[in-house]
């Protein structure tokens, strides 16, 4: 490896890897603070770059106006300022770093995303094996136990890695051939998914092995692409969360999922947000202390409404959704051209997954969001392979945007 591409992927490695927070080394604080220590350093380096580059892409620009909503409805309701900055400032600080890695060294980023995504999931895939009954327990006598917790957490949110993983590997073997190393960690990542047997991540295992099937199906018929997949998403948001049609699929959830069909009392927790979302429908509450939360849905363990619409509404309206919608909306239009593309159709399916994981669960990891940051970049990554990333060439210091 040149020196000038172990430089810049140890500079990569700085500003991504402080975003990737395994549950397991929060646990202690000798760990949590190195942790919170390298986030703080990766912010500095992001600003100094930005105040470098001195510019703002249309996508970033997105996320921050999206997310800037939630923090001044967060503020205007005099709720959890702290959280909701820690959390917004950190999914703008890792739009920046894919904007900037897309954009500007291609391969040394997807090469240094794809290490970080290794080495927390070969980590967990080994805590699983080693520890069958779970790594560690969490709760107490007041809230109930689990143990089904590993490296990465509790098996129900491993998934918010598995998913953007997932994306990452199969572009990296797209754009740079690198098919041994891509394969290995999908296959690890499925392995993780199916020892765990977690209900929510099965459906997303299953719906990633669906596209590795068919994934010839899918790259090459029109009808798999990001506007039928919002129509798919909008159907089944008003017919589960809504109409509660769910018995329609009580095959899937009852003998496959062994799931009962209030979703382990979901159904409940999304009257409870629906009622408060109608005495609030246009701007939400912002974001609340666990102490409100947990009061409003008479519970010491649920925070969150368990279905991510129904969230975005409570924390910041209509508005909030509408700003989500121009997400989605600006993607699809810059990728008119690229609607056929294998790319772009990676992307746009692993949104699909995502969108489907939201009807029954809020993830609270930052890393989550890099499937939503992939498809605001999508144009940016269809241009990589145009312009002869495929030739083993780094594209360095243009931009798409």
């Amino acid at each position: 490896m040149k020196k000038k591409d172990l430089l810049l992927n140890i500079a990569f490695f700085i500003m991504l890897f402080p975003f990737f927070r395994p549950e397991y080394l929060l646990s202690f604080s000798i760990f949590a603070t190195m942790l919170n220590g390298m986030k703080i350093f990766s912010l500095i380096c992001i600003i100094l770059l930005f105040f470098k580059e001195k510019k703002i892409s249309r996508p970033l620009l997105l996320m921050i106006i999206f997310w800037l909503w939630m923090i001044i409805v967060t503020i205007y309701n005099n709720g959890d300022v702290s959280t909701v900055l820690n959390y917004g400032i950190s999914v703008i600080a890792l739009t920046y770093v894919m904007d900037f890695g897309i954009n500007k060294y291609n391969r040394n980023f997807f090469s240094t995303l794809m290490f970080c995504f290794e080495i927390v999931i070969y980590i967990n895939l080994i805590t699983i094996i080693a520890f069958p009954e779970g790594l560690y327990t969490t709760g107490n006598l007041m809230t109930g136990t689990a143990t089904s917790n590993w490296f990465l957490g509790y098996d129900n949110t491993h998934i918010a890695y598995f998913l953007p993983a997932f994306i990452v590997a199969i572009l990296y073997k797209k754009l740079y051939k690198k098919k041994l190393r891509a394969n290995i960690l999908l296959g690890a990542i499925l392995m993780n998914v199916f020892i765990c047997q977690s209900g929510t991540s099965l459906v997303g295992g299953i719906l990633m092995i669906g596209f590795i099937i068919f994934h010839k199906l899918i790259e090459n018929s029109k009808i798999f692409n990001l506007k039928n997949y919002c129509i798919i998403i909008v159907i089944l948001f008003f017919l589960i969360v809504v109409f509660r049609a769910q018995n329609l699929f009580s095959f899937i959830i009852v003998d496959i999922l062994h799931k009962d069909l209030t979703f382990t009392n979901r159904t409940i927790l999304w009257d409870i947000t629906l009622s408060s979302i109608l005495q609030h429908p246009i701007i939400g509450y912002g974001w609340e202390s666990q102490m409100v939360r947990h009061s409003m849905y008479n519970s010491q363990t649920i925070i969150f409404a368990h279905n991510q619409i129904l969230e975005y509404l409570y924390l910041g309206g209509i508005i909030n959704i509408i700003f989500y919608g121009m997400i989605i909306w600006y993607s699809y239009v810059k990728n008119k051209e690229n609607s056929s593309n294998s790319l772009y159709k990676v992307i746009s399916y692993g949104f699909l997954i995502l969108q489907i994981l939201y009807i029954t669960e809020v993830y609270l990891n930052p890393i989550i969001y890099i499937v939503i940051i992939l498809l605001l970049y999508a144009n940016c990554i269809c241009n990589i392979n145009k312009k002869g990333a495929n030739n083993d060439k780094v594209i360095n210091n243009y931009s798409c945007i």
